[in-house]
């Protein structure tokens, strides 16, 4: 596993509501009800319960995440994820053991003219 660039943070014990802006990533271990808005990564921890839509970059989910989730790149559900809600990237890995109920859309790469 590679090592996370992390700079900003929700810890487990924690329990928000409203939307998070951030051109940088971070990772969500607590309660988070709202929007989640990052121009990288967002990683949601096996500790976490999300109830909202995600736009990033990459969105790595190894916890419970009710909504829709945006990427420009990739949507990676680990075998701890639990996702209920429509995926779109250009890229998404669902490994085994992981649990899905929604909609998978991909964006097409653009063609150079």
């Amino acid at each position: 596993m590679t090592k996370k660039n992390i700079n900003m943070m929700v810890k487990k014990n924690a329990r928000l509501k409203g939307t998070i802006n951030t051109s940088e990533s971070i990772e969500i271990q607590g309660i988070f009800k709202g929007k989640i808005f990052s121009n990288k990564t967002v990683y949601i921890e096996p500790t976490a319960q999300i109830d909202g839509d995600i736009i990033a970059e990459n969105v790595i989910i190894r916890g419970n995440v009710k909504g829709n989730v945006t990427a420009k790149a990739k949507i990676h559900l680990t075998s701890t994820s639990k996702l209920e809600g429509q995926i779109i990237a250009k890229r998404f890995i669902i490994d085994n053991g992981a649990y899905f109920l929604g909609q998978c859309k991909r964006i097409k790469p653009k063609l150079a003219s």
